[in-house]
C-alpha cells in the first residue's frame, strides 16, 4: 500500500473518530492512524530489500510553515518531532524574505510529514481557541497560548517516539537497516547542503496550568475529518 493510500485510510480512521464524543476512542484513532504510517515503512522497506528503490532524498523546495521574520518555536517543534518520525530533516533559513522551515528526504517521507504537520497545526489551533480561557488578563493570551501549545507539541513528541519504538521491535533487522539508511541519507544530504547548520535551544517562561492542558490535548489530539479549508500556505505543496 502506497503513501497516498494509506493518508486516505488515516483520513477515514479521523472522520469516523470525529463523529464520536467518546475521548478514549479519539486517543485510540491517534494511536492506530501513527501504527498504519509506521506499519507502512517497515513494509516499503521489506519491499525495497528486493525490489530496490528509485526515490532519491531531496529538499523540498517550498517551506512548510507560513513564518515572515520571527519563527514559531512550538511549530519548529513540532516539525522536529515529526521529521524523526519519518526519517526526514529539517533547516530553518530565509527564502524569498521569508524566514521558514524546509524539510529534507525521501518524496514520500516528506508527503507524510506534510500531512501530518497540516492536520497537527489545525487541530491545535482549533482546541487552544476552544480551551482557552475567557478570563484571560489584557497580555497574557500570548503566553497562555504559547504554554498550551509547547506542551501539546511535547506529548506528540512522546508518543510519536513511543509508537515508533514499539513497531520497530517487531521488524527484521534487514528492514530497519533500510529505515536507518533512510533517515541517514536524509542527514548527509543537510550536511551536505548546510554543513555550518546547528541546533539551538530556547528558554522562555510559560504558563505551567496551560502548558499541562496543552499536554493533554496533545495525548488525546482527536481525530476529525480531512483538512478542509484553511491549511496554511505551503504546507501540502507537492
Amino acid at each position: 500500500m502506497n503513501r497516498e493510500s494509506i493518508i486516505e485510510k488515516i483520513r477515514k480512521l479521523r472522520s469516523l473518530a470525529g463523529n464520536n464524543s467518546s475521548l478514549e476512542e479519539a486517543t485510540t484513532a491517534t494511536r492506530l492512524a501513527e501504527e498504519l504510517l509506521q506499519k507502512n515503512q517497515i513494509a516499503e522497506a521489506e519491499l525495497e530489500i528486493t525490489m530496490g528503490s528509485q526515490e532519491q532524498v531531496l529538499e523540498d523546495q517550498e517551506a512548510l510553515t507560513d513564518w515572515k521574520i520571527k519563527q514559531t518555536v512550538w511549530q519548529n517543534i513540532l516539525l522536529t518531532h515529526l521529521c524523526s518520525a519519518y526519517n526526514c530533516e529539517g533547516i530553518i533559513k530565509h527564502k524569498n524574505g521569508c524566514l521558514g522551515y524546509f524539510a529534507i528526504g525521501r518524496p514520500s517521507d516528506l508527503l507524510v510529514l506534510k500531512y501530518q504537520y497540516a492536520y497537527m497545526v489545525l487541530e491545535l489551533t482549533r482546541l487552544a481557541s476552544l480551551l482557552a480561557p475567557k478570563t484571560l488578563a489584557r497580555g497574557s493570551g500570548k503566553t497562555w497560548h504559547k504554554s498550551f501549545y509547547l506542551g501539546a507539541v511535547r506529548a506528540i513528541g512522546d508518543s510519536l517516539v513511543k509508537v515508533k519504538q514499539e513497531i520497530k521491535s517487531t521488524a527484521n533487522s534487514s528492514a530497519l537497516a533500510v529505515i536507518d539508511q533512510h533517515a541517514q541519507e536524509a542527514l548527509n544530504l543537510k550536511n551536505q547542503l548546510y554543513p555550518k547548520s546547528k541546533t539551538v535551544m530556547m528558554k522562555s517562561h510559560y504558563d505551567r496550568e496551560a502548558w499541562e492542558l496543552g499536554n493533554r490535548a496533545g495525548r488525546n489530539l482527536e481525530m476529525k475529518t480531512g483538512l478542509g479549508s484553511g491549511v496554511p500556505r505551503g504546507l501540502l505543496a507537492s
